[in-house]
């Protein structure tokens, strides 16, 4: 298969040892490319992805931050990514969802979710979730993670890495999280996962 192009960035997650630990979410945004935001005010990176032919997809990559849920009844700390792809082109566009990965200071995180190649036909919309799961060894007070994702258009590839911070618009004050419980601060229920898919 015949690479194209890559684009690089940096997907930055950081969040403070307080969500490692248990004291609630930590709500993030994308560095760069914000040109929407979701229903509920998470912003959202917009990618057009091109190729000699032209621009043959349109891709929203969001995320609902870092939060303690649960993976097959244990307690674990859960990174959640969302992801839009709409394909602008006439021909077949697949993304590589097995292939994506996060990266935690040189390992990959652990994705606690099942995950298959999803293909997306000309002129449709596709939109999925997929987490990852932090490890069991904990974090340092601040963390980077690095999202490393892939389409393909018609044989060829696009590799991109999309950087998201601390959104401190969406995050409840240090006091907040110290005194209070953190379900009064979640913007979302909190997430459960058997058997690699979400619990309803």
């Amino acid at each position: 298969m015949k690479t194209l192009f890559t684009v690089s960035g940096l997907f930055l997650l950081q969040w403070v040892a307080a969500c490692a630990t248990g004291k609630g979410p930590v709500y993030v945004q994308p560095s760069e490319r914000v040109l929407a935001a979701t229903p509920d005010g998470e912003k959202v990176a917009i990618y057009d992805v091109a190729t000699t032919a032209g621009t043959v997809a349109a891709v929203k990559v969001w995320s609902n931050g870092v939060d303690d849920g649960t993976v097959d009844g244990r307690p674990a700390t859960l990174v959640h990514v969302g992801m839009e792809v709409r394909n602008t082109s006439e021909g077949r566009l697949r993304v590589n969802v097995p292939d994506f990965w996060l990266e935690l200071e040189h390992t990959r995180a652990v994705p606690a979710t099942r995950t298959a190649v999803l293909d997306v036909p000309a002129g449709e919309v596709r939109r999925f979730v997929t987490y990852y799961e932090e490890p069991p060894a904990g974090a340092p007070p601040y963390v980077v993670f690095s999202l490393h994702w892939a389409l393909d258009a018609d044989g060829h590839a696009y590799e991109q890495v999309t950087s998201f911070v601390r959104d401190p618009r969406l995050q409840p004050p240090a006091y907040a999280l110290k005194n209070e419980p953190a379900s009064k601060h979640r913007r979302h229920d909190r997430v459960v996962i058997r058997d690699g898919a979400l619990a309803q």
